[in-house]
């Protein structure tokens, strides 16, 4: 684990890698990351077969985000635009969480390790453009 600071604000990162493998009906996709010696990940299996992103749907809501903001600072704020095509997602059939909650984020977030997710998705991706910043007070 190596801690950094930017802007005044610390960050860590940590070692990772990912597993994405595919057969003729499912994909299985894993994150992991390792702190304190220790692998932690997150991993979904679900059907080979993607589909397009439903109006409303909460995946609308999640992946549909066309602007970012990012602290500069205590009294600025940086605001860019993303812009992708619209993803799909795959239907997720099973899903793991294995990770330490408090060992990462203290101890307050301990709790989570027993925690059921609200939802769980797995979308594809694409390149995305990232334009200019522009500072907002």
């Amino acid at each position: 684990m190596v801690a950094n600071t930017v802007y005044g604000e610390k960050y860590v990162t940590m070692p990772t890698r990912h597993r994405w493998a595919a057969n003729h009906d499912h994909l299985e996709v894993s994150y992991e990351w390792k702190h304190e010696a220790e692998w932690d990940h997150v991993s979904v299996k679900a059907r080979s077969l993607a589909m397009e992103i439903g109006e409303g749907t909460e995946e609308e809501f999640i992946t549909e985000h066309y602007w970012g903001y990012t602290p500069l600072g205590s009294r600025l704020t940086s605001e860019y635009q993303v812009e992708h095509p619209r993803w799909q997602t795959y239907p997720v059939v099973d899903y793991q969480v294995g990770v330490r909650f408090g060992a990462l984020y203290g101890a307050e977030f301990g709790h989570l390790k027993d925690a059921i997710p609200d939802s769980v998705m797995l979308a594809e991706g694409s390149p995305i453009a990232v334009r200019p910043a522009k500072k907002l007070r």
